[in-house]
């Protein structure tokens, strides 16, 4: 199960403290196929851009603080 979020998703239950956070995105194109990574053992996060553009940084600066457990954030984009 994945929580919206402005821009994005979550995941909807929390990791452990300390641990490092993944969050991929990328422009939507037809569909935002970057919200299908998140889940177990997968994404932490999520952040999809408009269609046919990539996110603002505002709006993967957001999702990364949501996504944030205390050990730090990997940004992967596509």
């Amino acid at each position: 199960r994945i929580i919206p979020v402005p821009h994005g998703a979550l995941r909807a239950y929390v990791g452990a403290p300390g641990k490092v956070a993944l969050v991929v995105g990328g422009g939507s194109g037809h569909y935002p196929a970057f919200l299908g990574y998140v889940g177990p053992g997968l994404a932490d996060g999520a952040v999809a851009g408009d269609v046919f553009a990539s996110p603002s940084t505002s709006a993967v600066a957001g999702v990364a603080r949501a996504a944030d457990l205390g050990g730090g954030v990997i940004l992967g984009f596509g």
